[in-house]
């Protein structure tokens, strides 16, 4: 991402240039009532069901990122499913220093059970 500094007549600062495909990389660090972000979030809006899958992926990544770090500054696992779930209920918990374990969740009360380490 760059952002690039736009100079007047004299070589003075007037503005600040933002890429449009460089936004959503910027925007969780922008204050979300800011007239910036209003504007971007404006400039940029796309539905969703117009997206293609990459533009999902790169969508969330930073928000998965910040909730990944979120979890692990609190010594909580991140949760999520692969190809590994074969059942129903499975997960995989994956810790701070890079274990992980299959874990299988009761649907009834939500009690987990280590199923193995991978």
């Amino acid at each position: 991402m760059s952002l690039k500094v736009v100079l007047g007549k004299e070589k003075e600062p007037t503005g600040v240039f933002i890429a449009l495909e460089d936004w959503n990389n910027l925007a969780p660090s922008v204050d979300h009532n800011s007239e910036l972000y209003q504007l971007m979030a404006g400039l940029t809006f796309k539905s969703v069901f117009e997206m293609s899958f990459e533009e999902m992926e790169a969508r969330a990544k930073p928000i998965t990122e910040r909730a990944k770090k979120i979890a692990w500054d609190n010594d909580l696992p991140i949760s999520y499913k692969n190809e590994v779930c074969t059942e129903e209920g499975m997960i995989i918990r994956e810790y701070k220093g890079g274990e992980k374990e299959l874990v299988k969740v009761s649907l009834l009360d939500g009690s987990a059970k280590k199923v193995r380490g991978l």
